[in-house]
């Protein structure tokens, strides 16, 4: 037998992760996938270099007024008008890293790799709500560790994922094909067609997020905009139900990983500010009908975190302060109401920034 043969399995092997870098093309997986989520993790991480780049050249300049607030939540804190953000509040440098379903363990990494480059922000506005804790359902398997997390970051919280998040990550890792599979079909039909729907929406997605540093591109083409339709909204919070709390079951670890990314900015005594936005009227209702011992459980647990770190927790529903009665769907608060609440954020962060002081 020619000894030769054996070495077939290695180049096969071989030829197949070179051909798998294909679908590390940019343009590649513009033209291939379905959802948009991964373009928003995706560039977190160019995000932070950016973060890291402003930072630094300030220092350089010697611009100590200038401020940084980090943002981090889930869909529900995408779509801050950094714009107009500026316009109010010119002193300070706006960066959003919240993502689609984003969990604690998510903020963790974020921000242990902004403060590795150096980076002490001066306020950290983070999204706590109870869909963010849920260990059943898969979603931080599906979205949270196939999209972000590098290989440091899971070997030191090692203990804190499962056998088949380890596995899931490891496959993306090694085979992009694994993340961003291949669609023929889908590919051929958006070359085909310059006016795809998805492809264009795609590119204005991640141009928007570029342009303001990590905010998302609403779908909704105009500021005033919210569902009228009552009957709808029910069925978005029916919808909305089954797919973030689907099998909800509140998870330990993600408090403990929002227990590792609190103490870090506590050492650094950097100003959090938590808050629960705010969830259309058919919402609540199911919360309050069938969910209320599972969330009463989650909320003794975010405040009893919150107070041992010293920081505010807000649930924007229970505020006098702050009220939303518009909304794209049961989930998500319409543009209007971002407005009122960058007010209400940093009023509340110059507080304690404030205090800190004192």
């Amino acid at each position: 037998m020619n000894k030769k043969i054996i070495y077939i399995p290695l180049i096969l092997f071989l030829t197949y992760f070179a051909f798998d870098k294909i679908f590390l093309i940019r343009e590649y997986r513009f033209l291939t996938e379905n959802d948009a989520t991964f373009l928003y993790y995706e560039y977190k991480s160019e995000l932070i270099d950016e973060l890291a780049l402003q930072y630094q050249q300030d220092i350089a300049d010697g611009k100590k007024d200038k401020k940084y607030l980090v943002v981090l939540g889930s869909s529900r804190l995408m779509y801050f008008d950094v714009a107009t953000f500026s316009r109010a509040f010119p002193e300070w440098e706006f960066y959003n890293f919240s993502a689609p379903v984003s969990m604690p363990g998510y903020y963790a990494f974020i921000i242990e790799r902004i403060l590795d480059r150096g980076i002490i922000p001066d306020a950290v506005v983070v999204e706590s709500d109870p869909f963010q804790f849920n260990e059943g359902g898969g979603n931080f398997e599906r979205i949270n560790v196939a999209n972000s997390f590098d290989l440091s970051f899971i070997v030191s919280n090692f203990s804190l994922f499962t056998r088949s998040e380890i596995s899931s990550f490891l496959s993306g890792y090694l085979f992009a094909g694994y993340r961003y599979t291949m669609h023929p079909d889908i590919i051929i039909k958006r070359l085909q067609d310059k006016n795809n729907q998805h492809y264009i929406a795609f590119k204005g997605f991640d141009e928007y997020q570029r342009k303001y540093r990590g905010a998302g591109k609403s779908i909704i083409p105009r500021e005033d905009w919210y569902e009228r339709d009552f009957a709808r909204l029910e069925y978005t919070a029916e919808k909305s139900l089954g797919w973030v709390f689907r099998s909800y079951q509140v998870s330990e670890r993600q408090f403990q990983f929002l227990n590792q990314f609190l103490s870090k900015l506590r050492r650094e005594n950097v100003p959090v500010l938590l808050i629960r936005p705010q969830v259309a009227r058919p919402l609540e209702k199911i919360y309050e009908s069938s969910m209320q011992k599972e969330l009463n459980d989650w909320e003794t647990k975010i405040t009893e975190i919150s107070r041992k770190h010293k920081y505010q927790y807000f649930d924007l529903a229970k505020r006098d302060d702050f009220y939303c009665n518009t909304f794209v769907d049961a989930t998500h608060m319409s543009l209007d109401c971002y407005h009122p609440l960058m007010v209400f954020v940093m009023t509340h962060l110059f507080y304690e920034q404030k205090n800190k002081h004192q």
